[in-house]
């Protein structure tokens, strides 16, 4: 059994020895600028998302809006049944009026973290946070 493991180690390194002398310079060129572009956009997406904070995005059918979550303020934004006015204070965002009947758009409170949202559903209102999600805090809780 150790001979038939000896012979599979020797074919292996004739193999890298047949294919390291098969190599030109220029494939060494190739790798090294492939590893360097690969170093270089990897630093690059880095670097991207530690830039950015968390936006308060804002949509209503085809219309967009984004707003910095750090920048307090209120905006109104025009629905299906008419304007509802989101507001963004220290670093939450939520809906403080809105058209609607039953009003749970304002009942569900604030939201402040990336990936949470509210919705007006009769008004056709979706906010939602986005930006870099905190490692150090869960994104989901189960009981």
């Amino acid at each position: 059994m150790a001979a038939a493991g000896t012979v599979a180690a020797m074919a292996i390194a004739e193999m890298t020895a047949t294919v390291i002398k098969r190599l030109r310079p220029i494939d060494f060129v190739v790798f090294f600028l492939a590893l360097l572009l690969l170093f270089a956009s990897s630093l690059h997406i880095y670097r991207l998302q530690r830039q950015g904070g968390a936006w308060v995005h804002i949509s209503c059918g085809q219309r967009q809006w984004r707003y910095p979550l750090e920048n307090n303020g209120q905006y109104q934004v025009p629905g299906l049944l008419g304007e509802s006015t989101i507001s963004i204070e220290n670093g939450r965002a939520s809906i403080i009026d809105s058209p609607c009947a039953n009003k749970t758009c304002i009942q569900a409170g604030t939201i402040e973290r990336p990936g949470q949202w509210l919705a007006c559903l009769p008004n056709a209102v979706f906010v939602k946070i986005e930006g870099r999600t905190d490692a150090s805090q869960p994104d989901a809780s189960s009981w």
